[in-house]
């Protein structure tokens, strides 16, 4: 059902730094139901079975865990189907997981959670498209109250929640940011995103190809925000996924024209956001 909305510019992967390696991946894995798979004495790759790769955890033992600071609010790990995600939600109450918060965004339906690190996480799934727009078009959002009993019968009480199915992605990313205008003129004007709803208050979302979001962002901390700490923990990294070469090629030259470094790394290219947030910016396969 999202696959189409999917196939433009997109946020693919995440990086973040967490204290204590061997507890996060103990809740990476056992909580939310990601797959190992790749481990080193300082960082992890989690991703879906079938090895699609959703974030890497970095180890960064001596830095804090720090709340309201500019930089991560949270990454969103989209499921495939609603009974995916009723399927999760028995997961939760069997593990007892604490969850911060949930909503129906009349575009999808999700909960809120944090890592052991503060890092905040989005588990959702999407509704039908068609129910996105309203009749003039727009894509339209709200923050309704989630309907759990509907979620927990779209699957059997007896039936196992087997981790994250094949299918699961990346969906989107959102921030906390110092300004919504400098932040719309990098990520429109420069990556080539579009803004899809502007109707909240402090904040923005913006996708590529119809998506509801692949980026929201919002100055919900305040004018006087704090940049995010250098010893502190967060989000490292985050990669851009582009479609085709026209696309990357493009989207470089924008940003040079707005005077953001590029640097080339590996095949791929890095640069920040206004907030310093590092970006990798690559060809998708």
């Amino acid at each position: 059902m999202t696959q189409p909305f999917m196939t433009g510019t997109r946020v693919t992967d995440v990086t973040v730094s967490v204290r204590d390696l061997t507890r996060s991946i103990d809740y990476y894995e056992n909580d939310l139901g990601f797959a190992v798979l790749r481990r080193t004495a300082d960082q992890a790759d989690l991703g879906t079975p079938s090895g699609v790769r959703l974030i890497t955890l970095l180890e960064r033992k001596d830095a804090m865990a720090v709340k309201r600071q500019l930089g991560l609010y949270h990454f969103a790990i989209l499921l495939p189907s609603r009974k995916d995600l009723g399927a999760f939600l028995h997961h939760l109450i069997v593990r007892q997981t604490p969850v911060g918060g949930s909503a129906d965004h009349g575009v999808s339906e999700a909960f809120y959670l944090e890592d052991p690190d503060h890092n905040g996480i989005e588990v959702y799934a999407d509704k039908e498209p068609s129910s996105w727009q309203d009749e003039f078009g727009h894509t339209t959002m709200t923050t309704q109250a989630l309907d759990y009993s509907s979620l927990y019968y779209e699957v059997d009480a007896d039936d196992a929640y087997k981790g994250l199915p094949d299918g699961t992605i990346l969906g989107h990313l959102h921030l906390y940011v110092g300004n919504l205008e400098r932040t719309k003129r990098f990520y429109v004007d420069g990556i080539g995103l579009k803004v899809t709803v502007d109707t909240y208050p402090g904040a923005l979302f913006l996708s590529d190809n119809g998506y509801h979001h692949h980026l929201g962002v919002n100055t919900w901390l305040g004018k006087n925000a704090s940049a995010r700490r250098k010893d502190s923990l967060g989000l490292e990294s985050a990669s851009f996924g582009f479609a085709t070469c026209e696309t990357l090629i493009d989207a470089l030259a924008r940003l040079k024209n707005l005077g953001v470094p590029v640097r080339e790394e590996s095949g791929s290219y890095v640069v920040a956001d206004p907030d310093g947030n590092a970006l990798r910016l690559y060809l998708k396969s």
